[in-house]
C-alpha cells in the first residue's frame, strides 16, 4: 500500500510504508441518551429549601465530641493603645512571658491585654496558638485576680512540648509568683 501524501514519504522506512498496521474499527456508536436530570430543592416545591443532611452528621452534630470554646468576655479585654501604655505598677518576667500589671480600682474584674509581635513569632499559627493559650490560662484564673489589668508580652513562642512549661510559667506570673 502506497502512501497518499507524497511529502511525508521520506520520513518512513520503506518496509513500514508497504505494510498496513492500522486496525479497522466499526464506526457504529451507541444511540444518543437524554441528559440525566436531577431535580434540585429549588425546583421541587415539596422539598425543603434547606441543606438536606441528616442532623446526626457534620462537625456540629448533637452529642458530638467537640464543645464550644468559651470566650473571654469583652469587658475582660484591654483594647486600644491607651490601655497598653501608661504607668504599670509591677513587672514580672519569665522565659516565655513578661507580665506587667496595674491596679484598676474602678473595674469590676481583671482585664487582659496580649502583645506578640511578628518578630517574636514569624508564623501566624504560632502567634494564634500563644494567644489562645494566654487567654485560656487567664480565663481560668480571672476570678482570683481581683481588679487588676494585665498586659502579657510574649518573649518567645512555645512549640510542641514547651507549651506545658509556658502554661505553668504564665499561671505563676499571673498569680504573683516568679
Amino acid at each position: 500500500m502506497a502512501c497518499k501524501n507524497k511529502c511525508n514519504v521520506g520520513l518512513f522506512h520503506a518496509s513500514y510504508r508497504s505494510k498496513s498496521n492500522e486496525t479497522h474499527l466499526s464506526a457504529v456508536e451507541n444511540p444518543p441518551q437524554p441528559h440525566p436530570w436531577f431535580p434540585g430543592a429549588h425546583e421541587n416545591a415539596w422539598r425543603s429549601r434547606r441543606h438536606q443532611c441528616p442532623p446526626s452528621q457534620g462537625p456540629c452534630a448533637p452529642g458530638g465530641v467537640t464543645q464550644p470554646r468559651s470566650r473571654l468576655p469583652r469587658p475582660a479585654r484591654l483594647r486600644g493603645g491607651a490601655h497598653f501604655t501608661g504607668a504599670f505598677s509591677e513587672r514580672r518576667q519569665g522565659r516565655y512571658f513578661i507580665v506587667v500589671t496595674r491596679n484598676n480600682p474602678g473595674g469590676k474584674a481583671a482585664r487582659l491585654g496580649i502583645v506578640i509581635g511578628r518578630r517574636t513569632a514569624p508564623r501566624a499559627v504560632a502567634r494564634s496558638a500563644m494567644k489562645r493559650m494566654v487567654r485560656e490560662v487567664f480565663r481560668h484564673l480571672r476570678s482570683h485576680l481581683g481588679t487588676t489589668d494585665f498586659v502579657v508580652k510574649v518573649r518567645r513562642p512555645a512549640i510542641g512540648e514547651e507549651i506545658y512549661q509556658a502554661r505553668g510559667e504564665l499561671q505563676s506570673l499571673l498569680s504573683g509568683g516568679r
